[in-house]
């Protein structure tokens, strides 16, 4: 450690890897053809930021590409909803047929789904009220809630 640690050693690219810091240097720099690369992170407070951060990149460079968490996790915010809407109608419809299947009577199938209904409204509405953002996570939780309800039908009526 005090090798590594020495104040009067000047910090060189090939001195990291010598001392084997490989994997951290590698995260921050590069080297082709004697030239250095750096990687520089940022991490924008807004998701409005990303798009100036990446007219700013483009600006410098049109060959630069802004990449990254916030950037994977804005575009996916964008879908989510979208998706979301479409496999929750497509999960719930499935879920009315097998429970209809199952109980063989419309009004049993109504009355089955009643509970899960209410419960996405009331936790709807206690997520607005508190100002709560749904995320994937979250979102993949209510299907996960559908999924787990035909289950407990299922085995409900086998008894």
């Amino acid at each position: 450690l005090p090798r590594l640690l020495d104040t009067r050693a000047r910090i060189t690219y090939a001195g990291l890897h010598e001392r084997g810091l490989d994997s951290f240097s590698s995260r921050f720099l590069t080297e082709r053809n004697g030239r250095y690369f750096a990687v520089t992170y940022l991490y924008p407070r807004k998701p409005v930021d990303l798009d100036k951060l990446a007219l700013l990149v483009k600006e410098v460079d049109p060959a630069l590409q802004l990449t990254g968490l916030p950037v994977v996790n804005a575009e996916l915010a964008r879908r989510a909803l979208p998706e979301f809407i479409k496999g929750i109608s497509i999960g719930e419809l499935m879920v009315t047929i097998l429970i209809l299947v199952v109980f063989r009577s419309v009004r049993y199938t109504l009355l089955a789904l009643l509970p899960t209904v209410v419960g996405f409204i009331w936790a709807g509405g206690l997520l607005a009220l508190m100002g709560t953002e749904l995320d994937l996570f979250s979102l993949f939780a209510a299907v996960t809630f559908i999924v787990a309800r035909v289950v407990a039908v299922e085995h409900g009526s086998s008894r």
